[in-house]
């Protein structure tokens, strides 16, 4: 049956899909990696290779312990059923990662994919320049079409996807034609890395963006010192230097300040801005996590115990109540106190220790630890899903 229905080849076509529509289309990348996990699947037990890379695999084995103990935590959760389904339905994606490291397995499969997602990377920046010049306007298209266009993406460079997405994936992107350019030796792909860097860090609206995109930077200048190539190093750091402090000077002094005013503002016990919401949702996420140490208050349950925070504490609702605390480690860790926590940070620190020897999968540890401190990772739909796929991505060459 395997000769006639080629089920590994029909997840390999998804997956390419998948990786496309990333920063096209989040409906049309849900449904690609669906049908990718399920081909993958039937391919594994066709083969016989269920064992291997579910009960063999050690990053399978972590992953698959921070789903079941969030399982678990549904029998004892101060969430309603509801809350608490939903919840564990955003962390299923867990659940993907030994099906996708058998669809990764072959190099051929992750270079396409790397390329796929490189064109639809390609498209969306172009768009994103043209509505900065004002020569492109999604809205109108939309209108035309008679499809809504989020308020979210109305203002800024983004295009499909909000600005936090649109940060995070354009690092990756910018990182990935960059080392395009080593590999061909082309001047395209390095023109296209730094457009792409500069649209994250002086363009676009998103700290955690930032973050990552200085400490992908970073390690293309280190892996030029690394190389002995002085002049290459050089070079990159002044095209940063000139960025930084012609191009976008009035753009980084003005995020300073915002950032400073935000501080002051948090001082004075008035939280009216997003850093104000973090720190607010920070600690109400420390409390309840000393609380309940060892099993937390079970999934889902960051919103309801929330709500208990911000009525000790006479906090409005409605600025405040939400089940997203915009920090991973803080969102595990209410939910399944140390154990999980524990658990997930097992699954990072076994993540850096199989990616510190190569440039490329240490940038995607970088991108996955920067993006669980200041987001909820993987309670995110498309920067979960993306952070799944880059953390099988990195492993798929490795022994484990």
């Amino acid at each position: 049956m395997e000769n006639i229905i080629n089920f590994k080849k029909i997840s390999e076509i998804f997956i390419y899909l998948t990786f496309f529509s990333l920063l096209i289309s989040t409906a049309a990348a849900n449904v690609a990696i669906l049908i990718a996990i399920t081909f993958g699947l039937i391919s594994l037990f066709y083969n016989h290779e269920f064992t291997n890379y579910f009960l063999k695999n050690k990053i399978s084995i972590i992953a698959l312990s921070l789903f079941i103990i969030l399982f678990i935590s549904l029998f004892y959760s101060v969430a309603n059923q509801d809350e608490a389904l939903s919840l564990l339905k955003k962390y299923a994606k867990f659940l993907y990662i030994p099906i996708l490291m058998y669809i990764f397995k072959d190099n051929l499969v992750r270079t396409r994919m790397i390329d796929f997602f490189i064109i639809s990377g390609v498209l969306i920046l172009l768009l994103s320049y043209l509505k900065y010049l004002d020569l492109f306007n999604p809205s109108q298209i939309t209108s035309f079409l008679n499809i809504e266009y989020q308020d979210k993406l109305r203002d800024g460079v983004t295009i499909f996807q909000h600005s936090i997405i649109h940060g995070v994936l354009f690092s990756f992107f910018s990182f990935m034609v960059f080392k395009k350019g080593q590999i061909t030796n082309n001047n395209l792909y390095y023109i296209l890395s730094f457009l792409g860097f500069f649209n994250v860090l002086f363009m676009n609206n998103s700290r955690t963006g930032y973050l990552i995109a200085i400490t992908l930077i970073l390690l293309i200048i280190i892996s030029f010192l690394k190389r002995n190539e002085i002049k290459k190093m050089l070079l990159a750091i002044a095209l940063f230097s000139f960025s930084l402090f012609f191009a976008g000077k009035d753009v980084f002094t003005e995020r300073l300040n915002l950032a400073n005013n935000d501080l002051h503002s948090i001082q004075e016990n008035k939280f009216s801005s997003s850093t104000g919401y973090r720190y607010v949702w920070l600690l109400h996420g420390l409390e309840s996590f000393q609380n309940n140490l060892l099993l937390g208050t079970g999934v889902g349950s960051y919103k309801p115990t929330l709500k208990m925070y911000l009525d000790n504490n006479n906090l409005p609702y409605e600025e405040f109540l939400t089940q997203n605390p915009h920090n991973e480690f803080i969102s595990i860790g209410v939910q399944t106190g140390l154990i999980g926590l524990t658990i997930f940070l097992l699954l990072l620190l076994f993540l850096f220790i199989k990616c510190r020897k190569s440039t490329t999968s240490l940038a995607i540890f970088f991108i996955i630890f920067i993006s669980s401190c200041f987001n909820s990772l993987f309670y995110d739909n498309i920067l979960g899903l993306f952070g799944i796929i880059l953390i099988c991505l990195s492993m798929a060459d490795k022994k484990i």
